[in-house]
């Protein structure tokens, strides 16, 4: 049947409509044009961050493994409090959609984005910027109206960590007296009720410890010097004080000295005044700084250590990966423990030795760094016919000697091949190594 010319002409626009109905739909379908995004980028790659808003500016900058506020005021920032805004950007940033293309400035005014209302966000790389927005009023549910540089675009999204951004220098300032971690220290000296030390830190691909420089000859407790670093690091005061309330806290002679120099070459100088026994508290202050320190009366004792209290008191020290071979000889016996896998200890010799495997555990892991309770300088010969144990490496043997029995104080006593020491061992190890090697087959039977 042929159409005449009117219902053709409506067919055609019904084609027409249709297909443009389908084109609709189609692109209805289709996903939304992608925005631009911010990648992801790693916390440690910041460099520096800048929060400029109508009242003030945020300025935080790394330098070597710490952290600097250089505005509005310039100290030691909180690596934790920085560190924690760095893991909001982990995910990267994309806005969650664009407003306006062409915003007039009455609309930029009205949500803030205008020069005198805007707030500008810059995280730097070693490259260059991380993330660059420029942001406006915030909008319920965390979200900000914001453009970025260079596009005039009005978009919205949430920024990460935006709730965090804050010009107020408290909510950024360490904290901490001094800004570097325990493994950040390369040097230490300490002056004080009990003469002056001076130890400096070494560093190999293995491990890192002290030594002694003053006195000379003096062995210090790796252990200790550690604690104390670590005490060092994590110093917070009670209260800061500025101004008139710093001066009248000024140090004049102090009852002890902190000097402590970085690997970076930086020396922090550490005052500390007479401890207040009532209030429990005491003053500080740090060269080159203006503000004094209410701290916990403890601290002077944290730091204020005898020669004993900082003496290394290692007397067998091995490690486990150097595959040791422990011997213990008493009498005619003779009981060799070797490593077996990671962890455990098996008896090599005599084929009859079957201590409990807990026991012999223990006893063997001990041996590996022994400490002792107190050490003897004077001359002291120990009695015949105490156990003899061989802790044998391919680089190195130590020989340890016990007492057969306790000396008229009660103190278990030992000696180290080669070493003019006298160690105190403490009671319960002694025991616990005696039951374990005098162990006998049929001991454990129940009869």
């Amino acid at each position: 049947m042929r159409l005449d010319r009117t219902n053709q002409m409506l067919l055609g626009t019904v084609l027409v409509l249709g297909l443009l109905a389908g084109l609709r739909l189609l692109g209805d379908l289709r996903p939304a044009e992608a925005l631009w995004t911010v990648d992801p980028f790693d916390p440690a790659a910041i460099h520096a961050i800048t929060w400029t808003t109508p009242t003030g500016t945020l300025e935080l900058e790394r330098r070597d493994s710490r952290w600097m506020m250089t505005a509005p005021i310039e100290r030691p920032a909180d690596p934790d409090t920085i560190g924690t805004f760095a893991r909001d950007w982990y995910e990267g940033f994309t806005p969650d959609l664009r407003l306006d293309p062409r915003p007039s400035t009455e609309s930029l005014e009205a949500v803030e984005l205008d020069e005198a209302h805007r707030s500008e966000l810059l995280i730097e790389g070693p490259e260059g910027a991380l993330a660059h927005l420029i942001m406006g009023k915030k909008i319920g549910g965390g979200s900000h109206y914001l453009q970025r540089p260079g596009d005039k675009s009005l978009y919205r999204g949430r920024v990460p960590g935006s709730f965090r951004l804050n010009t107020d220098p408290d909510a950024w300032r360490d904290a901490r007296l001094v800004p570097f971690a325990k493994d950040d220290l390369a040097q230490l000296a300490v002056e004080g009720s009990h003469g002056r030390f001076v130890f400096k830190r070494t560093e190999t691909p293995d491990r890192a410890f002290w030594e002694g420089v003053e006195p000379a000859g003096f062995e210090p407790s790796s252990r200790a010097l550690d604690q104390m670093g670590r005490t060092l690091g994590n110093l917070k005061a009670k209260r800061v004080l500025e101004g008139d309330e710093a001066l009248a806290a000024r140090i004049t002679t102090p009852t002890l000295t902190v000097v402590a120099t970085t690997e970076a070459g930086e020396t922090y100088t550490l005052r500390f005044g007479e401890e207040d026994v009532e209030g429990q508290t005491v003053h500080a202050s740090i060269e080159g700084d203006d503000r004094a320190f209410l701290l916990a009366g403890a601290v002077l004792r944290q730091f204020d250590k005898s020669k004993r209290e900082l003496r290394d008191k290692t007397v067998v020290g091995v490690r486990r990966p150097d595959a040791p071979t422990l011997t213990w000889v008493e009498g005619d016996r003779t009981i060799v423990v070797v490593p077996e896998g990671d962890r455990d200890w098996t008896v090599e010799s005599p084929a009859d030795f079957a201590p409990a495997n807990a026991e012999l555990q223990f006893a063997a892991n001990s041996l590996l760094n022994l400490q002792a309770a107190e050490i003897i300088d004077e001359p002291i010969e120990l009695p015949a016919g105490g156990p003899r144990l061989t802790i044998a490496t391919a680089e190195a043997t130590t020989v340890l000697t016990l007492a057969p029995t306790t000396d008229a104080q009660g103190r278990h006593l030992a000696q180290v091949e080669g070493r003019a020491p006298t160690f105190v061992l403490r009671g319960a190890m002694v025991e616990r190594l005696l039951t374990t090697f005098r162990w006998e087959p049929g001991a454990d039977e129940t009869p």
